[in-house]
């Protein structure tokens, strides 16, 4: 009820604090002026009630003239967490108001990164009388989804009031996890010399191209007799018929079983996890457009084909967080999987060693090595609640698989 009253108040109370300061030394100067008969003290608290009630009255003017006129808050690109110089724009073309006065758009609510883990977000942009729409400069810490409110306000240069243009809007943005630009792609596929392969061209099986196994090639394929002699696998291709599309079988572990809430450092590894994995699929179908992936993200299973599929993949791992067990059992079976996984994965261990596939483990856990600040800027207007300081147990030496290859990195969470 309070929460109410005060939203309320401070929505429809037409001062900002600077005009609410400036009218309380109005007031007082005013009391010097009546008790001490002192005209400069007279003049200027009635230069300033003036400004104040002068400004105020134009302000509920212009929001009579523009009770037609429609504001927007529009999505025009994705936005993704971490990224600087990203921008939300608002329609507002038929918005007019005097010289002295703008129309300002403040976007306020907060995201949820986490288990019972919010970050307070408050940012606000304005547009001169010549242009035609507000943009509003934005920056989100880490992916999940923005509840906010977007209230449209008459403000006058000096920031003295603030005069309600229309009710508040409920906008909800996804926030994508950012791809990384500096990170070159891991090259995990196995590699033999041409030698090699003549070698394993017998009589019998001349009628075949041969050449080394390639994840999503099919069982019936491998050469069997030729892997045991070279220690690797090796797939057969019929010269007559078009190679088929590959799939690329991925695992996502979001697993944390310790408690029902997430720390900083718990945040940033599933949020660079995301990335990882965007990351290592955007690169591969770059480099072979015709390979498919499969994805297990632990609550569901998702297919990435085309391009558009990745942008669907992105916006469902902006929304995953930590879960106790896998929602789901996974049917596929596959000779090569993909794993990434978190030092909060303490099962982890146990998979491998029952894992029967060649297994690439993308490990990302806690090290004093690389130290990543939360956030980017100093402004006051993204702020953690106190989950920050939440104690975590931390483990920074990841298992290695018993078929296969470990890719680790190591991050440590700085709040500025």
């Amino acid at each position: 009820m309070f929460q109410k009253l005060y939203e309320g108040f401070s929505l429809y109370y037409p001062f900002t604090w600077n005009g609410t300061f400036l009218l309380v030394i109005s007031l007082f100067l005013l009391g010097i002026a009546w008790g001490t008969l002192n005209m400069f003290a007279l003049i200027f608290s009635i230069l300033g009630i003036f400004w104040l009630v002068f400004v105020m009255i134009v302000g509920f003017i212009s929001k009579i003239r523009n009770q037609e006129s429609y504001v927007l808050c529009e999505l025009q690109q994705t936005i993704y967490s971490r990224l600087i110089n990203q921008h939300i724009q608002v329609s507002a073309e038929s918005i007019s108001v005097p010289f002295f006065l703008r129309m300002h758009y403040i976007l306020k609510g907060k995201i949820k990164v986490g288990r019972k883990a919010f970050f307070y977000l408050y940012f606000e942009g304005s547009k001169l009388p010549s242009e035609n729409f507000v943009s509003i400069p934005v920056y989100f810490p880490f992916c999940g989804i923005a509840n906010l409110k977007g209230y449209a306000f008459i403000k006058d240069i000096l920031n003295l009031i603030k005069i309600p243009l229309k009710k508040p809007d409920e906008i909800k943005i996804s926030i994508h996890p950012p791809l990384f630009s500096e990170k070159p792609q891991i090259q995990i596929m196995p590699s033999s010399t041409l030698e090699s392969t003549k070698k394993i061209q017998t009589s019998d099986e001349e009628k075949y191209f041969m050449r080394e196994y390639i994840p999503g090639d099919r069982l019936k394929d491998i050469n069997w007799k030729s892997s045991i002699k070279l220690n690797e696998l090796i797939t057969k291709i019929s010269p007559l018929s078009p190679e088929e599309s590959k799939t690329i079988h991925i695992e996502i572990r979001p697993y944390h079983y310790h408690k029902n809430k997430d720390g900083i450092n718990a945040i940033l590894q599933i949020n660079y996890l995301k990335s990882w994995v965007l990351s290592f699929i955007r690169a591969w179908k770059q480099q072979n457009p015709k390979y498919k992936f499969h994805v297990n993200t632990g609550k569901e299973i998702l297919h990435v084909n085309e391009d558009n599929d990745i942008e669907i993949l992105s916006r469902k791992l902006s929304e995953l967080e930590y879960i106790t067990q896998p929602s789901l059992i996974d049917p596929s079976n596959s000779l090569e999987k993909f794993i990434f996984s978190t030092s909060f994965d303490i099962h982890l261990h146990d998979y491998l060693q029952n894992a029967k596939s060649k297994i690439y483990l993308f490990h990302v856990g806690y090290g004093e090595k690389r130290k990543v600040g939360v956030l980017k800027t100093p402004s006051l207007n993204v702020l953690p609640g106190l989950w920050v300081f939440r104690k975590e147990r931390l483990n920074s030496q990841p298992p290695k698989p018993m078929i296969g290859k470990l890719i680790e990195e190591s991050l440590k969470a700085v709040i500025i």
